[in-house]
């Protein structure tokens, strides 16, 4: 359901014994590296599986999940797994969640992904950097009058964040200038 979880995560959740039985089955497959993950084997279907649970197991399961899994220290894979099926439990993304998805999606070149994910979060309040995330989503898609307005209502947060960095705030003021400039141009469909 989660696409992926760290294996210092899976081992709080799981007996180590059951991981190894897994991975020996062909179940699972656990890479190699010093940040180890657990993914399903490539030859399981995720979705079909995941379409088998039910909706109120599926939020369970979320809930224990939650309950030892640290959001911030997530890949960018596993953050857009758990986005993902946080929204199909109904569970309201944190920004911490949400950044990092719409990141990675964005990095991955599924925009539709990305602005789901930074959609997600209220309009009000929603941080600067998931802000430029959904802007950089609806320029892939081609929506770039869009992508200004989103920028040009960010200003409020962009004046009220004071924990943005120079870089984000450089980068939201190059975003606004690049897209205002392509809408003006008619580039727009």
């Amino acid at each position: 359901l989660g696409r992926e979880l760290p294996l210092n995560t899976v081992l709080q959740l799981v007996p180590a014994r059951t991981v190894d039985a897994l991975e020996e089955g062909s179940v699972i497959t656990v890479s190699a590296g010093q940040e180890q993950s657990v993914r399903l084997a490539r030859h399981l279907q995720a979705p079909a599986i995941a379409a088998r649970i039910p909706y109120n197991r599926s939020r369970e399961l979320w809930s224990e999940l939650s309950r030892v899994v640290d959001f911030r220290t997530l890949t960018g894979s596993a953050a857009a797994g758990l986005a993902e099926w946080s929204l199909t439990c109904g569970v309201v993304l944190e920004p911490w969640v949400a950044l990092p998805a719409a990141r990675w999606a964005n990095h991955i070149g599924d925009s539709r992904a990305a602005l789901r994910f930074a959609q997600a979060l209220p309009a009000h309040g929603r941080p600067l950097a998931v802000i430029l995330e959904e802007a950089d989503a609806l320029r892939a898609e081609g929506q770039h009058a869009r992508a200004h307005r989103v920028l040009a209502t960010a200003g409020d947060t962009f004046a009220e964040e004071k924990d943005a960095s120079e870089e984000l705030r450089l980068r939201s003021l190059t975003s606004r200038a690049v897209t205002a400039a392509i809408s003006q141009s008619g580039e727009d469909p």
